[in-house]
């Protein structure tokens, strides 16, 4: 992680002495980490490293520049060679060698996740950059001494309590975060560096670029064997770039095919063995144990930590704001401390995670796959895609085009009217707000999903791979664990894997109504077969009781969140919750008034760790 601002004049020792005092707060475990801080003219950086490495902030004479870098490349050597450098050369050298080699075009060299600021001494330009699918965090905002960036928004409030933005928090507390612009944050000019994007900064300019775009173009093979393959190499190389670590190995393990494929394939790789190999998992249903303990058992790994609970953390309410500074974007970051708590203590530095399967390289909407043959008139093909034996493949197919006769693109779908059954329980801001910010416009254009889309790619392109669905997990996930000195890794999320999938032609993604058709053939040989053949997500019955604490709306809400909420309706809802059967929790309703109690007592408890006394909100 790393930190700067750049004055617009020299600032005066005091102000810098007092700002590297301050940064130790950032320090979450002191034992492992520590913070490193540098100035030079009118720059103060400062970066956070572990004992046992060295800081990569670097000065380089006699072009005089400052480089700090996030990063986990998998095609470092290939540019040592390729530029002649020293096989010594650190990452964070590589990329200032390349900036003043290649300029901006440096970062399209890079391959893997990253965060990079680079400050040109002599030139007083700065260039930051983002990783294509922003698994690396990056902020930064016009503050009135200077120019600040950061990592984490924690730092910001540092140089002075950010104002809150009003119609984010209100899109959050309508859980229509992902309808907003991704590249504002909670905080009131503070902005995230978008994924795929680099900025340059001098004294008198400030420009945004984008130079990473996937594209649609399909690959030609000969034949259907040959697309796997293909596919599976790409997959291969995903994973065994993540797994080539020299130190004890974590994976998660969810139950489900994406992270049962990530560790079946990287134990392969994995140089150390099983007795280093350690898997991390939350059973909660029925099934789960099964299909956990199954990968672990074929491939010989011993170890396995498994946790009941997903809402653990509900005994530590701080851990947003003490990590990421915000309110969280997505909970699964702090729902899977508790691996990066274990893994630490196991020696653990790498963890591989699943995510990114469903989303990008094993999509199993079977549904689009259907409107996009109906579009193309390949109505033998949709024959085929169908379930079951000849006559019911026809009866399907032929059901299918009657029902769809006037429709070229999914019409409706199941998500849509779950959701808008679930609006009257979801709408909890103050109604005079949903009006002003359009949040219904938002709520309804959200639970469209992808009605409207006839082409795979294009859902995929447009929605699945927005920074919200993505980047917005991804980063804070990471942040999380680096906090426990843990790198995570997403092999799924492999920039030249999902393009691979991309260019795949969808007739190889499905057949005869099996979803993620291709994934599934690539990987079975390394999975139980009932872990392969499995069509469906669903894990059975659930056995873990439900968190009472879920239930349990704070009490005292802070003032600034009792202005703009439907508080009687809130609590109507802890009461219902509260009386419910463990067969009640399951129905719809109760469902979202569980992500409003969640959400609320979240927002509460950041607005009284940064705002205790009442904060003014930016409208």
């Amino acid at each position: 992680m790393f930190h700067g601002i750049i004055f617009k004049e020299q600032p005066s020792e005091d102000i810098c002495y007092h700002l590297s005092a301050k940064i130790n707060q950032l320090v979450f475990e002191p034992e492992h980490h520590h913070i490193v801080t540098k100035r030079f003219l009118n720059v103060w950086v400062a970066q956070e490293s572990e004992f046992s490495s060295l800081s990569f902030t670097k000065v380089h004479h006699p072009r005089r520049a400052i480089i700090m870098a996030w990063t986990r490349l998998d095609n470092v050597n290939e540019l040592i060679l390729k530029h002649q450098l020293n096989l010594a050369t650190t990452p964070a050298e590589l990329i200032l060698h390349l900036y003043f080699k290649l300029k901006e075009d440096c970062v399209k060299s890079l391959l893997g996740d990253f965060s990079v600021a680079i400050y040109d001494i002599d030139a007083q330009r700065l260039f930051c950059a983002r990783d294509p699918m922003g698994i690396k965090p990056l902020y930064y905002c016009h503050h009135p001494q200077g120019f600040a960036f950061s990592t984490s928004l924690r730092f910001f409030h540092l140089l002075g309590t950010p104002a809150p933005r009003l119609e984010w928090v209100c899109n959050k507390l309508s859980h229509c975060i992902q309808g907003t612009a991704f590249e504002e944050t909670v905080y009131h000019q503070i902005y995230r560096c978008l994924p795929a994007h680099y900025f340059n900064k001098t004294s008198d300019s400030f420009k945004k670029i984008r130079y990473f775009h996937f594209h649609d173009e399909k690959t030609r093979l000969k034949s259907s064997n040959e697309y796997v393959d293909y596919y599976e190499a790409h997959l291969d190389r995903a994973i065994r770039r993540r797994a080539h670590v020299t130190h004890p190995l974590g994976a998660e393990q969810s139950g489900g095919l994406d992270s049962a494929s990530v560790t079946a394939y990287a134990v392969q790789h994995f140089a150390r063995g099983s007795k280093d190999f350690h898997t991390f998992s939350f059973a909660l249903d029925a099934n789960d144990p099964q299909a956990i303990f199954s990968v672990n058992q074929q491939h010989g790994l011993h170890s396995a930590y498994v946790c009941c609970d997903p809402l653990w953390y509900l005994d530590s309410p701080h851990r947003a704001c003490e990590v990421f500074g915000a309110p969280a974007h997505h909970n699964a970051a702090i729902q899977c401390e508790i691996f990066h708590q274990h893994a630490q203590r196991l020696g653990v530095r790498t963890l591989l995670s699943g995510f990114g399967g469903d989303e990008c390289v094993t999509a199993g909407n079977l549904q689009l796959y259907f409107y996009e043959l109906l579009a193309n008139q390949q109505y033998r093909r949709l024959l085929q895609a169908m379930p079951g034996s000849s006559l019911t493949r026809m009866l399907r197919a032929m059901r299918f085009l009657y029902v769809n006769r006037e429709h070229s693109c999914v019409p409706d779908n199941g998500i849509r009217q779950s959701l808008q059954a679930r609006w009257p329980t979801a709408s909890i801001v103050a109604p005079s707000l949903i009006q002003q910010y359009q949040i219904k416009k938002t709520y309804d254009q959200l639970s469209q999903f992808s009605q409207g889309y006839n082409n795979l790619n294009a859902f995929i392109l447009d929605y699945t791979l927005s920074p919200c669905s993505i980047s917005a997990r991804a980063e804070e996930c990471t942040l999380m664990a680096s906090h426990y000195g843990i790198e995570y890794a997403f092999p799924l999320l492999d920039v030249e894997l999902v393009q691979c999938y991309l260019s795949i032609p969808s007739e190889e993604k499905y057949y005869r109504g099996q979803k993620r058709y291709l994934h599934r053939r690539a990987v079975a040989k390394h999975l139980p077969p009932h872990m392969s053949a499995r069509n469906s997500k669903n894990m059975g019955t659930r056995l873990t009781p439900y968190n009472p604490m879920a239930f349990i709306l704070n009490e005292d809400l802070h003032p600034a969140l009792l202005n703009i909420l439907q508080k009687e309706k809130l609590e109507q809802q802890s009461q219902a919750l509260k009386n419910a059967t463990a067969s009640d929790l399951a129905a719809p309703s109760l469902i979202q008034a569980r992500h409003n109690i969640l959400t609320v007592n979240a927002l509460d408890t950041w607005l009284k760790y940064f705002y205790p006394t009442g904060c003014d909100w930016q409208v």
